[in-house]
């Protein structure tokens, strides 16, 4: 589904979830962008038409509903996946406790620890 979307509507989709902050980066020691997360909340009519690629979501339409649509993912590295996978599942039980615009760090060695930020959205 991703791949088929044209420029301007994948650029307004990355654009409204940062301005919704519905959006969590992964991120390294050095700042690097290792993950990426994003979603839109929305009313389950308005999730079946998208995810049956009948209607693109206006930004009006992905600020609160009863579903959550993850519609943006990319992870540089399992660790990365693993920390992304846990924030979404937070995201999915309890969507309106998250904070907007979370960063999730990734440390070197075998640990993954958070900041501040994704603690407080609850995610393991």
């Amino acid at each position: 589904m991703f791949a088929r979307l044209l420029f301007g509507e994948w650029s307004r989709t990355l654009a409204n979830q940062a301005g919704r902050g519905h959006q969590l980066f992964v991120v390294d020691d050095d700042e690097q962008v290792l993950g990426y997360l994003g979603w839109a909340l929305t009313h389950e009519p308005l999730a079946k038409q998208w995810l049956q690629g009948q209607s693109p979501l206006t930004d009006d339409q992905c600020r609160g509903g009863d579903c959550v649509l993850i519609n943006a993912w990319a992870a540089d590295s399992g660790q990365a996946e693993r920390l992304l996978l846990a924030a979404a599942r937070e995201i999915v039980q309890e969507p309106t406790r998250c904070p907007l615009s979370q960063i999730a760090r990734h440390r070197s060695g075998p640990a993954l620890e958070k900041n501040d930020a994704t603690k407080s959205c609850g995610a393991a």
